[in-house]
C-alpha cells in the first residue's frame, strides 16, 4: 500500500511538466506491490513487529546480542553487501567501515556476536576464500583475525573456529587472529565446555578436540548438535541418530532408527534448553509427512512439534506457521507464534507475506526477550498501467501466486500478451506460462500450446500485426517461431540455415519483417523465413544489443544496449545513432506518434539498492525524463499504440 501511495504521489508532479497527453498509456512489469528480498523485524510475544533494517533492499543473516541490545545484519541498500549495526527499534542505524569487504554478492557470510557482546565476527567469501574479521562494536574498528568459512566464537569468547575455504581442514584462532591449532575435518562445532566437535571430510565420522586442540575422542558419525551440559553430542548417521557420550563412547545408544534411506537433517537437530528432548526431522514413511518432532533423550515416542523453530533459553519455543491462502482472502501469508517447549497454547508474535520459496528465520536473544525473524519472499512482479504523463498509475494483475513480465500489445490496443510465472504448488520448482488479457488486466486466458517447467527457460512473446499469430522467442533454447494463438502451428525461423540464435525478436508494425537480437548483431528475416540478412553486426558480446523495438511506421529500430539507447534506419542507410546515455537499460517501447521513448535502466540513489526505474527520452535526442519512481524494480514497459479510450 506505501508503495503505491508513493508512486502517485511522485508521478503527480511530473503531470504537471505538460509532456505526453493522459490518454497515452504505457504498462510495464514491477515489484512495488510485493517486494520483500530480506527483512528484519523483532518480535515479543505480547507487542507489536518492529521492523529492525527498514529497507526496501535485501536484508539478511540478522544476529542479536546476548542481551538483545544490538543486531547486526548484512544488507545491499548500497549496491555492496555490506554489514550495519542498529537497535532492536531500529534506530542508531551504523555502517561498518572498510577493511570490511564489499562485494557484489557473497555465496556464504557469517555473523556473530561473542559472548559479551562487544565484538563482532564478520566471515564473508570475497571472491574465492573467507577471511575473518573481528569488529569493535563501539569503535567500529576491524581487524583481520584468520581465514576460513562458518566461523563461530568459542561460549568464553577466546578462540574462533572456521572451516578453511578449501574445506579439508579446520582451524582456531584467538581473538587477536593467532592461530592456535588446525586439525582435518570440517563444520566445526563448539560445546558449552569449549570442547570441539569436527567432522572428517568424508562425512562418516566426527572428532572431539579440548579447548587446545588435543584429541578426546573419534565417533561414528556426523556431529549434529550439543547437550546444554556438555557432556552429550547427537550424532547423524544413515537412517538412525545416535546419542553420544564422548568422554565414554561405549555407553553411546540409538536414539532413532529409521530406513537406511532416512538422512537426518543435521542443520535442525537441537536439544531443548533443559537437554531431556531432542528434535529432529522424521522420515517420511507409510505416507506420513516429513514433520518436526522432539523425543525424550531417555527414550520412547517421538511428539509432533508445530514446525522448524527456536526454544530461547526458558524453554519457550518460536514457530512459523503457514496459514491456507483461502483463510487469508487468497494471499499467502505465515504467523510467528511463541508456545512452550512444544509450541503448545501459542500467542501470535506477527503475521507476514509468504510464498512458497520464503525464507523463514527465527533467531532469539541468550536472555529471552529478544526474539529476531528473518524474512523473504520471492518477488513478483505485477503489471502496472500509467499515463504517459505520469498520472493514473494503477494494478492490472495481482501479485497472489504468478510473476507477470514482459506485457506486449496487440496493434488494435485491445489485447494484452505477457508471461506469467508460478513458483511451487503444480510446478516441480517453476512454471512459466503466456497469457492473454484485456487492457485492464481482466479475463485473462491462457496460451495453452505454450508452458515451460522449471530450468527448460520461459518466453518472450509478441503479436503478429494482424493479430492472429504470435512471435514467440523461447528464451532458454534462443529459439524463434510464429505460431497460432494457442501455440501451436509452430514455423521455426531460428536457429536458421546457419545455426543462428534469436535472443530477443519484434514484429515489425507493417508486417514485413521480423528483426532479432542474433549472437552476432541484429538479425532482419520476412516472415515466411526468406530474405535472412544482417542490419548490424557486432564485434565484441558488450555491445549486445538487448531488446528492440520498431517505430510505428516501421522505418526505424530502436535497441538497447550496454550504456544507452540506439536508433537507426531499418534500411540500414546510416549507423546507430544515441538517442540516451543509459545504465544498462533492459526493455524499450516507442511512443505511437514515433518522437519518444520508453525504456528501463539502472538507477542508484546514495545509501540506497541499485534499481530499475522507467524514463521517456525524444527519439531526436534530449533530457530523459522519470516515470512513476518508486524504491523498487519497474522494467518491460510497453507503449500502447492507440490512446486509451
Amino acid at each position: 500500500m506505501c508503495a503505491v501511495v508513493f508512486g502517485v504521489m511522485v508521478v503527480a508532479t511530473a503531470a504537471s511538466a505538460g509532456h505526453a497527453d493522459a490518454g497515452s498509456e504505457i504498462v510495464f512489469a514491477s515489484d512495488r506491490a510485493s517486494a520483500n528480498p530480506g527483512e528484519i523485524y523483532a518480535l515479543t510475544a505480547a507487542g507489536s513487529p518492529v521492523d529492525v533494517s527498514r529497507s526496501a533492499a535485501a536484508d539478511w543473516d540478522g544476529v542479536v546480542t546476548a542481551d538483545g541490545r544490538l543486531v547486526a545484519f548484512f544488507s545491499d541498500r548500497t549496491g555492496a553487501w555490506r554489514i550495519y549495526l542498529s537497535r532492536p527499534d531500529g534506530t542508531g542505524l551504523r555502517l561498518l567501515p572498510a577493511p570490511l569487504p564489499g562485494s557484489q554478492g557473497y555465496s556464504e557470510r557469517s555473523l556473530e556476536f561473542s559472548p559479551d557482546g562487544s565484538q563482532l565476527l564478520v566471515a564473508p567469501r570475497e571472491p574465492a576464500k573467507c577471511m575473518i574479521f573481528v569488529v569493535d562494536v563501539q569503535t567500529l574498528r576491524a581487524r583481520r583475525a584468520g581465514e576460513g568459512c562458518s566461523a563461530s566464537w568459542s561460549p568464553d569468547g577466546s578462540r574462533i573456529a572456521a572451516t578453511a575455504s578449501s574445506g579439508h581442514h579446520v582451524s582456531a584462532y584467538d581473538a587477536a587472529g593467532r592461530r592456535r591449532f588446525s586439525l582435518t575435518g570440517v563444520t566445526p562445532l563448539w560445546s558449552p565446555d569449549g570442547h570441539l566437535a569436527v567432522v572428517d571430510p568424508t562425512g562418516t565420522s566426527t572428532t572431539v578436540v579440548g579447548p587446545r586442540g588435543s584429541r578426546v575422542t573419534r565417533l561414528a558419525g556426523v556431529a549434529g548438535a550439543w547437550s546444554p551440559d556438555g557432556t552429550k553430542l547427537v550424532l547423524t548417521r544413515p537412517g538412525a541418530l545416535v546419542l553420544a557420550d564422548w568422554a565414554s563412547p561405549a555407553r553411546s545408544r540409538l536414539l532413532v532408527r529409521g530406513p537406511r534411506s532416512w538422512l537426518p537433517y543435521g542443520a535442525g537437530i537441537a536439544f531443548t534448553p533443559d537437554g531431556k528432548y531432542v528434535r529432529y526431522q522424521r522420515s517420511p514413511t507409510h505416507g506420513r509427512p516429513s514433520d518436526w518432532v522432539v523425543i525424550a533423550v531417555a527414550g520412547g515416542a517421538p511428539r509432533l512439534l508445530p514446525g522448524n523453530g527456536a526454544w530461547a533459553r526458558d524453554g519457550r519455543y518460536a514457530f512459523p506457521r503457514v496459514l491456507p491462502s483461502a483463510h487469508t482472502g487468497g494471499l499467502d501469508r505465515v504467523e510467528i507464534e511463541i508456545g512452550n517447549s512444544f509450541g503448545r497454547k501459542p500467542r501470535l508474535a506477527g503475521t507476514f507475506s509468504y510464498g512458497p520459496l520464503s525464507v523463514s528465520q527465527l533467531t532469539w536473544s541468550a536472555d529471552g526477550n529478544r526474539l529476531l525473524y528473518e524474512t523473504s519472499v520471492p518477488t513478483l512482479h505485477d503489471l502496472w498501467a500509467v499515463d504517459a504523463n505520469g498520472s493514473n498509475l494503477r494494478r492490472l494483475t495481482p501479485s497472489l501466486v504468478a510473476d507477470a513480465r514482459a506485457p506486449a500489445w496487440s496493434s488494435d490496443g485491445m489485447r494484452l500478451i505477457y508471461t506469467s510465472t508460478l513458483y511451487g504448488g503444480a510446478c516441480s520448482y517453476t512454471c512459466t506460462r503466456v497469457a492473454i488479457a484485456t487492457p485492464e488486466g481482466q479475463g485473462q486466458s491462457l496460451v495453452t500450446g505454450l508452458t515451460a517447467e522449471g530450468t527448460e527457460g520461459g518466453f518472450v512473446v509478441n503479436w503478429a500485426p494482424s493479430g492472429t499469430q504470435l512471435l514467440v522467442n523461447a528464451t532458454g533454447e534462443h529459439k524463434m517461431y510464429t505460431a497460432g494463438l494457442d501455440g501451436t502451428n509452430v514455423f521455426p525461423l531460428a536457429p536458421g540455415p546457419a545455426g543462428d540464435s534469436a535472443l530477443s525478436c519484434v514484429w515489425s508494425p507493417d508486417a514485413t519483417t521480423i528483426a532479432y537480437v542474433s549472437s552476432d548483431g541484429i538479425d532482419l528475416i520476412a516472415p515466411d523465413g526468406s530474405d535472412r540478412r544482417q542490419l548490424l553486426p557486432i564485434s565484441s558480446y558488450a555491445q549486445l544489443p538487448r531488446a528492440l523495438s520498431w517505430s510505428y511506421d516501421s522505418k526505424f529500430l530502436a535497441y538497447s544496449a550496454a550504456h544507452g539507447i540506439y536508433v537507426l534506419p531499418a534500411d540500414g542507410s546510416a549507423p546507430p545513432r544515441l538517442v540516451v546515455a543509459a545504465d544498462s537499460p533492459g526493455g524499450l517501447s516507442y511512443s505511437p506518434d514515433g518522437t519518444e521513448l520508453v525504456y528501463s535502466a539502472l538507477h542508484q540513489t546514495p545509501g540506497a539498492r541499485p534499481q530499475y526505474d522507467l524514463y521517456i527520452a525524444p527519439t531526436q535526442g534530449g533530457p530523459a525524463r522519470t516515470l512513476a519512481p518508486s524504491p523498487f524494480d519497474d522494467i518491460d514497459p510497453a507503449w500502447r499504440p492507440v490512446p486509451a479510450s
